[in-house]
């Protein structure tokens, strides 16, 4: 069996430009030497002569020339009517061109076959594709609803942040607060205490005052002795109440409790009230040394 090479497109135009230039179809009817006319399918019609010259399959070669159907006949062309640089370049254009090695053109068949392979593929690559959408059509809702929840929560956050954020400039409002009443308490603290200071030594000077001037002709009756309220002494205690009322935190203090005793027997016994023995023996001894 005979190795046809395989033409490309390109070599079929070349030979049937060949062909041209060498071959001329006429009709028997027509005034020409019989002996030089062929049938197109004869031993030496261009199919077998070109097929023995380029090795090329001769059914091939009738498709290409595209010979007529009737029974018209070919005659070669006289050579001193042909172009023979011409004829000579596009014979040499062709070998070259044919021993260059051309993908094998696939036969109707294989064409087919591979058609209708292409078009499953097609068809399984269109479903594969028809899947795809319907998934990503069921899992739109899902993204949907998890950006929606991704929406929220982020809401959610940043409610909680500016709540967070709110309670702490109100917990540092507070703590300025408490810092400036911390101050106040610290002075009015301080004022308090100097009232008491003020306060004790007003009291201690004033007891210690009446019994030198009650009692220095008479030491001897000095612990048993009721004193009569004056003038000074109501003055005194009404500015104790008027204190007390004013600063209901003096009685929590330590000066309070230091004087409670005097403080609380001054104000229940407006009238008359005990003269502390201490203070009356050390007046006792101070009129004593003085007589």
């Amino acid at each position: 069996m005979n190795e046809y090479r395989c033409p490309s497109r390109e070599d079929w135009v070349t030979l049937a430009n060949i062909f041209s230039l060498e071959y001329e179809s006429c009709s028997i009817n027509e005034n020409k030497d019989y002996k030089k006319l062929m049938h197109k399918f004869s031993e030496d019609s261009p199919a077998i002569r070109y097929s023995k010259q380029f090795s090329i399959d001769p059914n091939n070669i009738l498709k290409c020339l595209k010979l007529p159907k009737t029974r018209s006949l070919l005659m070669l062309v006289p050579n001193d009517q042909i172009n023979i640089l011409q004829l000579n370049n596009l014979c040499e254009e062709l070998n070259t061109s044919l021993s260059n090695p051309h993908p094998k053109r696939k036969s109707k068949q294989e064409l087919t076959n591979a058609k209708k392979k292409h078009r499953h593929t097609i068809t399984e690559l269109q479903q594969q594709l028809n899947n795809k959408d319907h998934t990503i059509t069921e899992l739109q809702p899902q993204l949907n609803n998890k950006d929606h929840a991704i929406a929220e929560l982020k809401q959610q956050l940043n409610n909680t942040v500016t709540e967070l954020q709110q309670q702490l400039n109100n917990k540092d409002q507070q703590i300025e607060s408490l810092n400036i009443e911390l101050n106040n308490l610290r002075q009015k603290y301080q004022e308090l205490s100097q009232h008491f200071e003020d306060f004790r030594d007003s009291v201690e000077g004033y007891i210690a005052r009446d019994i030198n001037m009650k009692f220095s002709n008479n030491p001897g009756k000095v612990k048993a002795v009721v004193v009569e309220p004056t003038k000074e002494r109501d003055e005194l205690v009404v500015k104790i109440e008027t204190l007390l009322k004013k600063s209901p935190g003096l009685k929590d203090t330590i000066f309070y409790s230091l004087l409670s005793d005097q403080i609380d027997t001054l104000i229940s016994k407006r009238g008359t009230w005990s003269v502390n023995t201490s203070i009356c023996t050390d007046a006792e001894a101070s009129w004593k040394e003085a007589n």
